[in-house]
């Protein structure tokens, strides 16, 4: 019997141009499965025949607040009837429908994998993380949270607080910190992590995969990510090549994206102006 599984797309604004692209690719090769926005009481949004899930604005407030939500009993209670569920952020986009591949691996946790960088700069090491484009199995991710709420494990949840606080890594506790409290958490391997999704790098994570397409991606929200995995948003799930609303889309968020990272570029340059002058 195939896993059940449920795409849950949190949100706390309405989406842009370019996250209403990745809403509408996963809308097309995700449609077999159960949808769900989760989003601040105070946001009202809709989309084709998503349902809706309320929840404390403060939730939403910052990545800190939201990722407490994502290591908290009542946020995975929701998803009970689900086997798993994939959280879609609208800084990700899928490329094909292999979800229920990986949900048949019977693994706790999927995510992209993070590539060792070699700049001294952080992750030394190759990690599976990214929570924001990720598979999480509920009863188990439910059982790491109910021990420890045990006294044994009070320096764990001394430390997951810790973590969330410092820097909001809500899935290096799931990646790393998981394992250790149930020892039955399975993580899944470098190998399925590159082929789940990539993160960050699409040229060094494409050669890493094998030159294989992933089953999708995080961070692809910028101009650079976005011509880069363009020639695979064109194909939609019944293999037409292109089509002029998925044409007018891309073209509107490249946009939107190309403004956002001059922008950015610009804000960048001119506080380094102001450190030297």
């Amino acid at each position: 019997m195939t896993p059940s599984c449920a795409v849950v797309i949190p949100i706390y604004r309405t989406p842009t141009y370019a996250e209403k692209l990745a809403l509408e690719v996963g809308r097309q090769i995700l449609s077999r499965y159960h949808h769900y926005f989760v989003m601040p009481e105070s946001l009202s949004y809709s989309y084709a025949d998503y349902d809706v899930i309320h929840l404390p604005d403060h939730y939403f407030s910052s990545v800190k607040t939201y990722a407490k939500l994502l290591t908290e009993r009542h946020f995975y209670s929701l998803f009970r009837a689900f086997d798993y569920i994939l959280i879609y952020q609208l800084d990700c986009l899928v490329f094909a429908d292999s979800l229920a591949d990986f949900c048949s691996l019977d693994l706790d946790y999927i995510a992209p994998l993070i590539l060792a960088r070699k700049d001294g700069f952080w992750p030394a090491t190759d990690i599976v993380g990214v929570g924001g484009f990720s598979l999480r199995k509920v009863q188990s991710f439910l059982k790491v949270l109910e021990l420890l709420q045990r006294p044994e494990f009070a320096q764990e949840e001394i430390a997951k607080n810790d973590r969330i606080n410092r820097n909001g890594a809500e899935d290096m506790f799931w990646g790393l910190a998981a394992p250790a409290i149930d020892p039955l958490f399975k993580v899944a391997s470098p190998v399925c992590a590159i082929a789940f999704g990539f993160e960050g790098d699409p040229p060094k994570s494409f050669v890493r995969s094998g030159k294989k397409q992933p089953f999708g991606c995080h961070h692809w929200n910028h101009s650079a990510s976005l011509l880069w995995y363009l020639e695979w948003m064109f194909k939609l799930p019944g293999g037409e090549s292109y089509s002029l609303s998925r044409v007018l889309l891309i073209a509107v968020a490249l946009a939107e994206l190309f403004v956002q990272d001059t922008k950015n570029l610009l804000f960048r340059v001119f506080r380094r102006l102001g450190k030297i002058f």
